[in-house]
């Protein structure tokens, strides 16, 4: 276990310390909880408050996985706003992670949910851990230049644009209705009138950009590799069922839900069934096939390997 010590119990930060910026990434909740299963010192703690970065102060002979969730108020949090960042072995330093130019930040009180997972055989000591700064123009035009995150089953809860943590369509709407009333004022309907045509035109422009990179790149890999996005080979695998005759199936994954219901539509009238004797290994963290044996979750049993997919899926059915 990481030694965390809380920020009542801090000793005083020595002006010898290093001090340094690590910019952070996306991440998926699968790879967080994969990491999580690969055993080693670890530690969370959930945070509060406003900053535009977060800052670590620690100390480590190795490195330091760090994960940043996004807490809502009934602490869910959103998988598409997950950042990861790597700090540096130091004997004693702090790093600060930028947050305001990502996707899940806002200008008012946020709760984070920060998770630290050391690499090697270490203990590092994490003192501090803090919410500081203030965000600047720069970051705001970023976090509204952030491309548009899209799976095949968003589109109908898309994150939108924003700006310093605020709906940019919102901002917008409230600005077009501060111009409308200057317009009325002063008589200048027509101006307005453009003013509002250019930023219309400007956000359709925008979206329409991100849709095109979308499509050009899951297009692409379709083309090349014959799966799509987070769908990955569930339509080959479907007609491969159907074709071989496969009534039942079962899935060992521990990914999210969305692959599996996806297989539930496209192998119809084939059947997701517990106790069948084949099984889907899709995105396991902790599995095994060796001298005819398969282990998976909670199935280890004699198996033959009938079938590996573009995406590496693969399909195994048990012997009973």
């Amino acid at each position: 276990m990481i030694r965390l010590l809380l920020a009542i119990a801090l000793t005083t930060q020595t002006c010898f310390a290093q001090e340094f910026v690590v910019q952070p990434a996306p991440a998926s909740l699968e790879t967080l909880q994969q990491r999580a299963q690969e055993g080693g010192a670890h530690a969370s703690i959930a945070i509060e408050g406003k900053g535009a970065e977060l800052s670590v102060h620690y100390a480590s002979t190795s490195s330091i996985d760090t994960y940043v969730l996004f807490l809502n108020k009934d602490d869910t949090t959103n998988p598409r706003n997950i950042l990861f960042a790597i700090l540096p072995a130091q004997e004693e330093g702090v790093v600060n992670i930028p947050l305001s130019r990502t996707r899940g930040w806002v200008l008012s009180d946020q709760r984070y949910k920060i998770y630290f997972l050391a690499t090697g055989d270490t203990d590092p000591i994490i003192q501090d851990v803090t919410l500081r700064g203030r965000p600047s123009l720069f970051s705001g035009l970023q976090q509204y230049f952030l491309l548009e995150q899209f799976t095949p089953s968003s589109y109908h809860r898309l994150s939108g644009y924003r700006f310093y943590g605020l709906s940019a369509t919102l901002l917008l709407s409230v600005l077009a209705i501060v111009l409308m009333v200057i317009a009325l004022r002063r008589k200048r309907l027509h101006t307005f009138s453009v003013i509002l045509l250019t930023a219309i035109l400007f956000g359709n422009a925008r979206f329409s950009l991100d849709a095109l990179r979308y499509t050009g790149a899951h297009f692409g890999e379709w083309i090349k590799q014959h799966t799509y996005a987070h769908a990955g080979s569930a339509y080959e695998i479907a007609e491969y069922m159907k074709e071989n005759n496969i009534e039942n199936f079962r899935i060992c994954t521990d990914g999210n839900s969305y692959f599996p219901v996806l297989m539930q539509y496209a192998a119809y009238p084939v059947r997701r069934k517990d106790g069948t004797a084949y099984v889907l290994v899709r995105n396991a963290f902790r599995w095994s096939y060796a001298d005819g044996t398969l282990r998976c979750g909670d199935i280890e049993q004699a198996a033959n390997l009938l079938e590996t997919f573009t995406d590496g899926t693969e399909l195994f059915a048990l012997t009973l």
